[in-house]
C-alpha cells in the first residue's frame, strides 16, 4: 500500500489546497459539491480527484478483497469508483450521521446485494484518529 498511500496523499493535497483556496477567496460556498471533492456532514470529505489513475484503477482487479467481492456479487463484478474519505481533525467536529451510501435498485423491492463498498485504511485506524464505526 506504500504507493497507494503516497498517491492518495498527493491527490488529496492537490484538490484540498485548491478547494480551500477557492473557499477563502469567496469563489465557492461551503456546501457546494464537485466531481473531485464533496463535503459530507461531520467534517468528512469524499475525494475522487485522480483516483481513476494507477494504482487505484486496478484495485477492482488485483486487490486482496477481489475474490470475496466476486463471491458476493458474481464473477463479473467491476470497480465503479475509488476515492479517499478524509476527516478533518477538529475536536468540535460532530459525528457523521448514519446513512446509506446508495439506494435500492427499485423502490419497494429488496433484492440481493448488487453493490458494496470496500474500505482500505491508508493509515492505522483507532479511536483517537476517528475511525469509521457501525
Amino acid at each position: 500500500l506504500g504507493l497507494a498511500q503516497r498517491r492518495a496523499q498527493e491527490n488529496v493535497n492537490e484538490v484540498l489546497s485548491m478547494f480551500i483556496l477557492r473557499q477563502a477567496l469567496g469563489q465557492i460556498g461551503p456546501d457546494e459539491q464537485y466531481n473531485e471533492i464533496n463535503g459530507r456532514d461531520g467534517g468528512w470529505y469524499d475525494i475522487r480527484h485522480r483516483f481513476h489513475q494507477e494504482p487505484f484503477a486496478t484495485f477492482g482487479e488485483r486487490g486482496a478483497w477481489v475474490p470475496l467481492v466476486r463471491e458476493l456479487l458474481g464473477g463479473e463484478a467491476v470497480l465503479l469508483g475509488c476515492g479517499v474519505l478524509l476527516a478533518i481533525a477538529d475536536a468540535e467536529r460532530a459525528d457523521q450521521a448514519w446513512h446509506t451510501d446508495g439506494g435500492h435498485l427499485f423502490d419497494g423491492a429488496h433484492l440481493p446485494c448488487h453493490c458494496l463498498n470496500v474500505f482500505i485504511p491508508l493509515l492505522e485506524l483507532n479511536g483517537a484518529n476517528g475511525c469509521l464505526s457501525l
